[in-house]
């Protein structure tokens, strides 16, 4: 810090996406030309867990059942799927995950607004910024890269090409 307050560590992916735009719009503030995070996906992949055991621990408050065991439990992908039909545990499990896709989609569409709309430059420049994605294969870093992809592909305000972050796959 320098002096002017600093911030705890990031526990969901809202706050994780939130602190990546205010990083990059800080550095555009000290530095000429454009910046960077070069590995999104691997960076953001740790809150998307976190979030997803903060919608467990949700659900053991509504239904009073133990589901710590899910916490760490290794997940084939974060998709969002109807829990019709489903019952008991794998009901639980399949609404912990739509809500962490849904959580993770919202915070991936915040940071495309705000990535163009925040002004860091004389003459309401907005952050020149880009974010390489790719390398990180987990169901976690994938729902990053997918939901940052569908953001994206929605565009911003109405329905406006997103100009930031320029977006790199890295293979």
């Amino acid at each position: 810090t320098a002096g002017h307050g600093s911030s705890r560590r990031a526990k969901r992916i809202e706050t994780a996406a939130v602190l990546a735009c205010i990083s990059l719009e800080t550095c555009q503030n000290e530095m000429h030309g454009g910046q960077a995070i070069p590995a999104f996906d691997f960076y953001l992949a740790p809150y998307v867990r976190l979030s997803y055991i903060e919608e467990l621990k949700k659900l053991e408050q509504l239904s009073g059942l133990k589901l710590e065991h899910l916490y760490e439990a290794e997940l084939d992908d974060y998709e969002e799927k109807s829990c019709e039909g489903l019952e008991g545990e794998a009901r639980l499990k399949q609404h912990a995950i739509n809500m962490t896709v849904h959580r993770v989609h919202q915070a991936m569409e915040a940071f495309i607004h705000n990535m163009n709309t925040i002004h860091s430059r004389g003459g309401n420049q907005v952050v020149f910024s880009s974010i390489n994605y790719g390398t990180d294969t987990s169901a976690e870093g994938r729902c990053v890269m997918r939901e940052i992809l569908l953001s994206t592909y929605k565009g911003v305000g109405n329905g406006e090409t997103a100009i930031f972050p320029i977006q790199i796959w890295k293979k």
